[in-house]
């Protein structure tokens, strides 16, 4: 009997130990790919384990990764779910997490100055971030179609967004833009259609091309004074936008800039613009009346 329950002790041990080997087991989780991804070569190595966190550490700049043919090692793989990138690292580099649709969750740490271009493009699983302060700018379409994406807030040290940066951010309801912010670029926040409101700060002085085109559950927005132009397209198909007032500092409107906003009824244009391009009110079925100033 002794002998039995022995044998019996020592394949349940034996069980125990094997489960708690296995992928995705907790402390035990293997590395199953690792390799290097410094600007400099291997000043920063990247390891991913069988739970899915992919851990980047190291010192300096990450690699830009440049187009279709010149992609991240972890490129499109389902089975990154965290990205935990170590203080060292001063860069997110171009396309680093280009199509990772199965990340969820990333700790960016205050010695990353620039996120590259692309950089979480397409990471349609990315449900929150916190930008640390020490970013100073965010590349172009950086956080593209980030789908599952609510809020987001900028810090004050960030002083350009780049073109496209939110755009598609479907689910995005709330941001903040800071004072350091001089300029929103082309498409930044193109088809946030939850957005349902944003405050652009005083130091903003042009909003770029389809800055927020298709924002369609955007309900209200106040430019500032310090806003000299409104691009193309800048707000057409803000079909929730009932109002709005252009400051006196404004001396251009784009073409289509509020084409096809449907519920807009009333409109200000100051004596300061001098043109309003073509078919900037198209298709604004419930405008009542507008006022075209001598200018």
């Amino acid at each position: 009997m002794k002998r039995f329950l022995s044998g019996m002790i020592s394949l349940l041990l034996a069980a125990f130990l094997a489960i708690m080997l296995l992928p995705g087991s907790g402390a035990n989780a293997d590395i199953v790919d690792s390799g290097t991804c410094g600007a400099d070569g291997d000043n920063i190595t990247w390891a991913l384990d069988s739970e899915g966190i992919l851990t980047i550490q190291g010192s300096g700049k990450m690699k830009d990764w440049n187009n279709y043919n010149d992609l991240s090692p972890w490129y499109k793989c389902a089975d990154v779910k965290t990205v935990v990138i170590g203080k060292g690292v001063t860069s997110i580099g171009n396309w680093a997490f280009y199509f990772c649709s199965g990340l969820e969750e990333i700790t960016i740490p205050d010695s990353v100055t620039s996120i590259g271009n692309w950089a979480f493009y397409y990471c349609s699983g990315l449900k929150e971030i916190t930008i640390p302060d020490s970013v100073t700018s965010i590349g172009n379409y950086a956080f593209y179609q980030c789908s599952e994406l609510k809020e987001i807030t900028i810090p004050d040290s960030v002083t350009s967004i780049g073109e496209g940066a939110f755009a598609y951010c479907k689910n995005l309801e709330s941001i903040t833009i800071p004072d350091s912010v001089t300029s929103i670029s082309e498409s930044a926040f193109a088809w946030c259609e939850n957005l349902e409101s944003i405050t652009i700060p005083d130091s903003v002085t042009s909003i770029g091309n389809y800055a927020f085109y298709f924002c369609s559950g955007l309900k209200e927005i106040t430019i500032p004074d310090s806003v000299t132009s409104i691009g193309n397209y800048a707000f057409a198909h803000c079909e929730s936008l009932k109002s709005i007032t252009i400051p006196d500092s404004v001396t251009s409107i784009g073409a289509s800039t509020f084409m096809s906003c449907f519920n807009l009824e009333s409109i200000i244009i100051p004596d300061s613009v001098t043109s309003i391009g073509n078919d900037a009110f198209a298709w604004c079925y419930k405008l009542e009346s507008i006022t075209i100033p001598d200018s």
